[in-house]
């Protein structure tokens, strides 16, 4: 497994979502504990960071043509993003196909996947299925990764 830079550049996909939301609080209270990475989130539309703890990047799953400049020196990507709450799986499924192709292609060293425990168990529920399909490609692709299988997400407002 490849080694990651002492100083690594981390991308979080989702992260207007409710989870991915909460991903970037953490990853700017522990920039703010001193540990020392860049952090850039993605989205759809231009989002801005009053604070500067977070570069914004527009991007899009389901748009390739939009991944290569968002992956440029990123290290770590670390993906959240879903599209079941929209009654859509197409960035379940399309859109991480396309992340997944694009970070093998751009040498992210590591990726980090939020899927869902014995998600092959329940492949008749759409959104499971969809993230073992995620996890499928995964394997195959020569990127080291986690699939982290929490069983709920429990967001706290």
């Amino acid at each position: 497994m490849p080694s990651l830079p002492s100083n690594p550049a981390v991308l979080v996909v989702g992260a207007t979502g409710a989870l991915g939301k909460k991903i970037v609080q953490s990853f700017v209270r522990e920039k703010a504990a001193g540990k020392t990475f860049s952090l850039k989130a993605m989205s759809r539309r231009t989002q801005t960071d009053d604070q500067g703890q977070v570069e914004w990047v527009v991007g899009d799953m389901l748009k390739q043509d939009t991944l290569p400049n968002v992956l440029k020196g990123v290290d770590i990507v670390v993906c959240s993003a879903n599209g079941y709450m929209k009654e859509t799986l197409d960035a379940d499924i399309a859109g991480n196909r396309n992340l997944i192709e694009a970070c093998s292609k751009a040498g992210v060293k590591r990726f980090v996947f939020l899927s869902i425990v014995a998600c092959e168990q329940a492949l008749s529920v759409p959104h499971f299925e969809a993230k073992y399909i995620a996890e499928e490609l995964l394997k195959k692709s020569p990127m080291p990764f986690v699939s982290l299988r929490a069983p709920a997400f429990l967001v706290c407002f």
